[in-house]
């Protein structure tokens, strides 16, 4: 988690933690492992979770410490490793509670940030420092460098996962999937004639892009809300 540069990053490496810690908790209890008896009854043992710095008790120590005064960045990190505490997620639990609230433009901008980190900016004074960077950083949230390679391992993931659940699959999903995997084939191939024309870097309208890659008749909308509704991401690693 220390490795992770970005909040969406942070969160799934988390909840995979999060899922092997429910995953070891449902499973069996070792052969080895002695029983207490108490009134006729079994005592299991206290459960773990996957990461040992995620706990209830020390992530309302936590909240309760930092919603009495306003600390910086580093001081919450400092904080948090003299608790043995996660930081990052005893500070999103104080956000419903707290009066001041200091992020980054990344978590306030973005629609999907905001709704993951619980924070509602109705009825709220924003205050933008640096505001002139704004227009740089809209453009930063919504962009991002693909490349041919990247729809290639895409297809063949979803593929994969197509060909073993295709008679399990209902036949919306399906199509979903389908029509994803076209997209694929279809932004390689633009791709790979630009790569073979040689030409130089161009900019293009929406519109003019997805005629040039002939994928203007599939809705890209509708199949980005499944990407995500389906959770996808998830089940093709």
């Amino acid at each position: 988690v220390k490795c992770c540069h970005s909040t969406s990053q942070i969160n799934e490496k988390c909840l995979d933690l999060h899922e092997k810690g429910k995953k070891k908790k449902g499973s069996a209890r070792p052969k080895n492992q002695a029983r207490t008896f108490f009134a006729g009854e079994t005592l299991k043992a206290p459960s773990s979770s996957a990461c040992p710095y995620y706990n209830k008790s020390g992530i309302k120590r936590f909240k309760d410490m930092i919603l009495c005064e306003a600390e910086n960045i580093e001081a919450l990190a400092s904080i948090g490793k003299e608790m043995e505490t996660c930081s990052y997620y005893a500070s999103r639990a104080s956000l419903k509670e707290a009066e001041l609230i200091a992020i980054p433009y990344t978590s306030l901008l973005h629609q999907g940030t905001r709704q993951s980190l619980d924070i509602s900016v109705e009825g709220a004074i924003v205050i933008i420092d640096e505001a002139h960077n704004i227009a740089t950083t809209m453009n930063d949230i919504n962009s991002t460098s693909v490349r041919r390679i990247d729809f290639i391992k895409s297809h063949t993931l979803l593929a994969n996962y197509h060909k073993r659940y295709a008679r399990k699959l209902k036949p919306k999903n399906r199509l979903y999937i389908e029509q994803i995997m076209i997209l694929c084939r279809r932004f390689q191939k633009f791709l790979q004639k630009g790569k073979e024309n040689s030409k130089k870097d161009s900019t293009l309208t929406c519109e003019e892009f997805r005629l040039q890659s002939s994928t203007d008749q599939i809705n890209l909308f509708k199949v980005c809300n499944y990407f995500v509704a389906a959770g996808l991401k998830k089940k093709l690693k």
